[in-house]
């Protein structure tokens, strides 16, 4: 019997021309609100921001994400398979602007091996001995973040992050100052993304427990 798993799709932002085509891909890959469901009723509607979640086989991810990107033009998603004992977790995240990324992720959901996406050639496979690429990611305290930044993080537009237990999983991109101005992000979050890409991080892992720096400022819960 193959591994069972448990996978979660957020839908950062999407298109009214999208809409039905992702409402498509989530219902044919029995996706819900409640992922114990064992017969969940197909959704009516799809909500940005929305973690939506089932049990399934290891290889599902990769097929809801060749679906999205088949049938979708406007669709920015984060899908994550989390591990079994047998088989590596799963992370693959997608924006029209930046493309799609994909890497290992460990039991609470956090990229940890970025995955090549040469080697899903089967004509290019790496060079015997070729290094890993690994990402670092700035661990940082919630109080960085402003009450109302944190409620709507995982919601923003432009804005690639993902809800943990006790935090957010946050991709720091190089294009920080033009996103910014952009999409209008919160004044406190553009100074920590340069602060991650000053010390070569390509995430930012919000957590409560974590420490606060004076290199930025702090705000009360």
């Amino acid at each position: 019997m193959p591994d069972l798993t448990i996978l979660h799709a957020v839908i950062k932002t999407t298109s009214d021309t999208d809409r039905e085509a992702v409402l498509d891909a989530l219902n044919e890959h029995r996706l819900a609100t409640d992922l114990w469901a064992s017969d969940p009723d197909p959704l009516a509607t799809v909500r940005t921001g929305c973690i939506y979640g089932t049990r399934t086989t290891t290889d599902t991810a990769e097929l809801l994400a060749a679906a999205l990107l088949k049938t979708t033009r406007d669709t920015a998603f984060v899908i994550t398979q989390f591990p079994t004992d047998a088989t590596n977790g799963l992370y693959i995240t997608h924006t029209p602007r930046d493309g799609t990324q994909r890497a290992q992720c460990n039991a609470d959901g956090i990229p940890v091996v970025p995955i090549d996406p040469r080697a899903r050639d089967e004509s290019v496979q790496p060079a015997a001995g070729a290094h890993l690429r690994i990402r670092s990611f700035l661990d940082l305290s919630t109080l960085h973040l402003a009450v109302a930044t944190r409620d709507a993080l995982n919601s923003s537009e432009g804005v690639l992050a993902y809800r943990l237990e006790h935090g957010w999983l946050m991709y720091a991109p190089e294009s920080a100052d033009e996103r910014a101005r952009a999409y209008g992000w919160p004044e406190e979050l553009l100074p920590i993304v340069q602060l991650a890409r000053a010390h070569n991080c390509a995430y930012i892992l919000f957590d409560a427990d974590a420490d606060v720096t004076d290199q930025l400022p702090v705000f009360d819960d």
